[in-house]
């Protein structure tokens, strides 16, 4: 009886130890309060505004970018990061894995064919993004998503100014504090001078999935090998 008390005695103190994983935190926006907002914004051949709307979105309020566009190669990165979108993996819980979706709406005008729509991660004073990109029907709002990204599908953006990356650079999900936010950027080669164009996002969610805790199975045979353990000792 006391060899199954220790035994229990053993699971049990095994499960207290996953007791401190972190449960999955979602940051979210649908209303674009731009004052909520860190944005830097990099264009060429371009000019750029970021506006609040408060109907127009997907639905009610949303993220509107105006350009006007001038002939010849374009390009746009313009980062969002939350004010508090913030998160610190060594105090709240190691990072498991990210998952992201965003919506977003072209107007018939753009030109381009892809839209960048990105995930981002600033940390020890670096970017870091996941790139994906969506390529957009006119006037119709379509969702960019990525799920289980981990910190190798996150690379260091070496310039902002035109969204050079290092594929050897990663975020690290287990320390140090990070900001949160996005990314929209789009490039053209030869753009033509169409003049106002806007690109609309809105529901914008990012979600930090910790890292699995160990299943019933496993906490058992730890417990199993804990407890051979002290049989062991006992029989020395």
């Amino acid at each position: 009886m006391n060899q199954f008390r220790i035994f229990i005695g053993c699971v049990t103190a095994f499960g207290a130890l996953q007791t401190g994983t972190a449960s999955a935190v979602t940051f979210s926006d649908s209303t674009f309060d731009l004052s909520n907002y860190t944005i830097n914004t990099f264009v060429s051949n371009q000019t750029v505004s970021e506006t609040h709307i408060p109907v127009g979105g997907n639905p009610g309020a949303a993220l509107e970018v105006t350009m006007i566009l001038e002939t010849g190669p374009t390009y746009s990165g313009i980062y969002f990061l939350g004010k508090s979108f913030l998160y610190d993996p060594a105090t709240q819980g190691a990072i498991g894995s990210i998952d992201f979706s965003q919506d977003v709406f072209a107007e018939s005008t753009l030109p381009f064919s892809q839209l960048g729509q990105n995930p981002i991660i600033y940390q020890n004073g670096n970017y870091y993004g996941h790139f994906t990109a969506v390529q957009p029907t006119a006037d119709i709002w379509q969702t960019a998503s990525a799920s289980q990204l981990h910190s190798t599908d996150f690379d260091l953006i070496t310039s902002l100014a035109n969204s050079t990356h290092d594929e050897s650079q990663h975020p690290n999900f287990a320390a140090g504090a990070m900001q949160l936010g996005f990314r929209e950027g789009w490039s053209y080669g030869n753009a033509p001078s169409i003049g106002v164009t806007d690109v609309l996002a809105d529901n914008y969610v990012l979600t930090l999935n910790p890292v699995p805790e160990p299943s019933a199975s496993r906490l058992m045979l730890l417990g199993m090998l804990a407890f051979g353990g002290l049989r062991l000792r006992r029989s020395h």
